[in-house]
């Protein structure tokens, strides 16, 4: 099992793994793994010993187990959980920088830059108008298209029930092997009692807040 097999993107860049993570129904927290899932004895084992006993064989193994045990018994401490997803070329959202520019340049010079291919096409929308109006007009678009775009950009985020991990390097991993390297990396502080493994991967974990 890996934490995000191929995940399926829909419209409004929301996305859901093919396979169920594990709840708070179905798995054990973070804060006490040995509640029915793993041996107790994953947290009197020393580092090592209980790598090769519960690890996956990876050099990401030592530092996931170092966190399970550091986090025993404490359900409300902080720990930041990451979630590999397909990077998305929103052809809606790449282009914000450009506009960003475009209003930087205008609050400088007063006027927008002369044959411009993204001011050419507001002004498609503004014909009607005199010069000054339709530049009012174009400043006052980019702003809401400004917004509106950021806004979508910004919504992208782990949600409840997804897969996630607590150890990035994994999650890096994942990316770069089973997303073709087209990946950008989620993060999230949450509390140790809001993931739940199933203990088929130290690595694997359910957000389950």
């Amino acid at each position: 099992m890996h934490i995000l097999s191929l995940i399926k993107i829909y419209e409004n860049v929301e996305y859901r793994g093919e396979h169920t993570a594990p709840t708070r129904e179905t798995g054990n927290p973070l804060h006490n793994v040995s509640e029915s899932v793993y041996p107790k004895d994953i947290y009197t084992l020393d580092l090592k010993t209980a790598v090769r006993y519960y690890g996956d064989g990876t050099p990401e193994d030592s530092q996931s187990m170092s966190i399970i045990q550091h986090y025993h018994n404490k359900p409300n401490k902080s720990i930041k959980i990451y979630r590999a997803i397909p990077k998305i070329i929103d052809k809606n959202t790449e282009i914000l920088p450009d506009l960003r520019k475009l209003i930087n340049y205008h609050n400088k010079f007063g006027f927008f830059p002369v044959n411009n291919p993204i001011i050419n096409n507001y002004e498609k929308n503004f014909e009607h108008l005199p010069y000054d109006d339709m530049q009012e007009a174009i400043y006052n678009k980019i702003i809401n298209d400004i917004n509106d775009k950021q806004n979508k950009q910004e919504k992208v985020t782990i949600n409840p029930h997804d897969w996630v991990t607590i150890n990035k390097q994994y999650a890096i991993n994942h990316g770069k092997h089973e997303l073709n390297n087209q990946y950008k990396i989620l993060t999230k502080t949450v509390k140790a009692k809001d993931i739940y493994t199933n203990g088929d991967s130290i690595h694997e974990w359910g957000y389950d807040p």
